[in-house]
């Protein structure tokens, strides 16, 4: 948090809300991380890189079919890009075997 701050009051008179943000992202992402390592070293939890690469296709997916429907309302696209995500990824079986019943 100190670091964003830091990085806030330097960049953000230069570069705007781009430098806001980036910044927010870093952080985010950073904080995931820390998150990430601090469960994993108290649990034995493995990431799955087929798991993961699944996942990302499947929102590889759904966003490019949001992405074709701009005109349409918020309240339609957020169904169908949640039923998208889920059929595809339901599809490429990214879920763990338990989940299959």
């Amino acid at each position: 948090a100190v670091l964003a701050i830091i990085l806030y009051i330097k960049f953000i008179p230069i570069y705007s809300y781009y430098a806001a943000a980036a910044i927010t992202v870093l952080a985010e992402f950073l904080i995931a991380a820390a998150a990430f390592f601090k469960v994993r070293k108290k649990n034995s939890f493995h990431l799955s890189l087929a798991t993961f690469g699944k996942t990302l296709l499947a929102s590889l997916i759904m966003a490019l079919a949001i992405y074709y429907l701009p005109a349409w309302p918020l309240f339609i696209l957020i169904p169908a890009g949640a039923m998208v995500y889920g059929g595809a990824a339901w599809l490429f079986k990214a879920w763990p075997h338990s989940f299959h019943s």
